[in-house]
């Protein structure tokens, strides 16, 4: 009897952590961390992922691009943008340069949501002053 419950036990709490590392790489988070504690806390694990996944506002996560020393130094290179790319995955730091080029490239529209340091919340392109600025590049 003692063996069948420790099998079992073993069993759900790889099928537990499996769901949870699944989960957490998905929301990018650190998979083996939360396979541990699926592993652990069976069932409670995965629920308090998605319980903390789904109350926390995006804030974009701080890093610092490479800017071309070529490049001219105007203020709007100076402004590092966020963006919302396909599927609402965060894609940035980059530059006007790099709002342009994403928007070139389709991976962003006027609907999309951006946002800077400068800014309250994410808002859309369109309701921005710099769309003109990025639609008439095409």
């Amino acid at each position: 009897m003692t063996k069948d419950f420790l099998l079992t036990s073993i069993i759900a709490g790889l099928i537990f952590g499996l769901f949870s590392a699944f989960l957490a790489k998905k929301r990018q988070k650190d998979p083996f961390w939360w396979f541990s504690m699926g592993f652990i806390f069976g069932i409670l694990a995965p629920i308090f992922l998605i319980v903390i996944s789904s109350k926390r506002k995006t804030r974009p996560i701080k890093s610092t691009p490479v800017i071309p020393s070529h490049s001219p130094d105007h203020e709007e290179l100076k402004v590092l943008w966020y963006y919302l790319g396909i599927g609402h995955k965060q894609e940035g730091p980059v530059t006007i340069q790099g709002l342009i080029q994403a928007f070139k490239e389709g991976k962003i529209q006027e609907t999309s949501y951006v946002w800077n340091e400068q800014m309250d919340n994410w808002q859309k392109l369109s309701q921005l002053p710099i769309k003109e600025k990025i639609t008439s590049s095409l």
